[in-house]
């Protein structure tokens, strides 16, 4: 999916009170970064007395066409999971957008498909706190690779209950892993964190890109809190001159980005080498389909069974 010219999600996170909450949405739909905006993300807003009320408030002031971008990256049970949604989901008039775990069972996907068939789904896999070193030592697989077999396990679940359809329209794709969802799942919009230009601290993010980089990437859009809300003091950036050069940044990748267009800092494989990434990647697809279609009975018996679950 190309990125949209709305493609900012401004992420508003560990606010006091539901004004200041309404007032930090406002301020940056009327600032330089506004024309841009295609929503508000919200996690822990949620889970406040007030949230509920943050959810309206938030939809009043957005521009028309943004929506609310609910971000409880569900991973309970399927009927636990349906219950938080559809405490928000009679506020939001635009088709709202929520973010559930890659490990939530299939029958969470299906349930949302069914009960909130105007809710698109965006799948979580790996944060953007983890350090791609940290996701090998405990999985075996870098960020994009371990992203890639849980996709595709996810998918044939979905489709062994349901028959047809997806079971999201967007991924949580952080940088490293938008060249793999370009090659192997064309078919999903990408929602990259992380975000960090160069005027910008990293925080308590580790695996990082700039706005244009992600956007030439292949990112359909861009979660943004601290660079737009906080900038960079130390540095003398305001949150106002941190907004007006992200909207540059965003108008000069949008004004030149095209399909395929691959970032100057983006790794630029050799054409021998992306050719190898795809038959190495169809490769894996083509083992775990295998070892999805073992009989549950076989593998009970087996001493090593395939489990794709993450």
């Amino acid at each position: 999916m190309k990125a949209q010219p709305r493609c900012i999600l401004l992420a508003v996170d560990n606010t006091p009170d539901l004004a200041s909450t309404t007032h930090l949405v406002s301020a940056v739909t009327k600032g330089p970064a506004g024309p841009y905006l295609a929503g508000v993300k919200f996690n822990d807003v949620l889970d406040a007395l007030w949230g509920h009320l943050a959810v309206a408030e938030a939809i009043s002031v957005l521009p028309e066409g943004a929506t609310v971008f609910l971000d409880p990256k569900l991973a309970d049970i399927a009927d636990t999971n349906r219950n938080r949604i559809r405490r928000y989901f009679d506020d939001v008039v635009e088709a709202p957008v929520v973010t559930i775990s890659i490990h939530a069972s299939p029958k969470t996907f299906v349930g949302i498909r069914q009960e909130f068939p105007g809710v698109r789904v965006a799948v979580m896999g790996v944060p953007t706190d983890w350090t791609a070193e940290e996701c090998i030592a405990r999985y075996g697989e870098p960020p994009d690779v371990l992203m890639q077999w849980w996709l595709v396990s996810l998918i044939q679940q979905y489709k062994a209950r349901e028959g047809v359809g997806s079971p999201a329209e967007l991924v949580i794709a952080s940088f490293d892993m938008l060249v793999m969802m370009g090659e192997l799942y064309p078919q999903f919009g990408c929602i990259t964190p992380g975000i960090r230009d160069e005027w910008m601290l990293k925080g308590g993010q580790e695996r990082v890109a700039s706005t244009a980089d992600a956007l030439r990437g292949g990112a359909s859009y861009l979660v943004m809190g601290t660079q737009l809300l906080k900038g960079n003091p130390d540095a003398g950036i305001s949150a106002e001159e941190s907004q007006r050069r992200t909207a540059e940044q965003v108008k000069e990748a949008l004004g030149c980005s095209s399909k395929g267009l691959i970032s100057p800092t983006l790794p630029m494989r050799r054409e021998e080498e992306r050719n190898e990434h795809s038959l190495v990647s169809r490769i894996r697809l083509i083992l775990i389909a295998c070892c999805w279609r073992i009989p549950r009975s076989a593998s009970r018996s087996s001493s090593t069974s395939c489990d794709f679950s993450g």
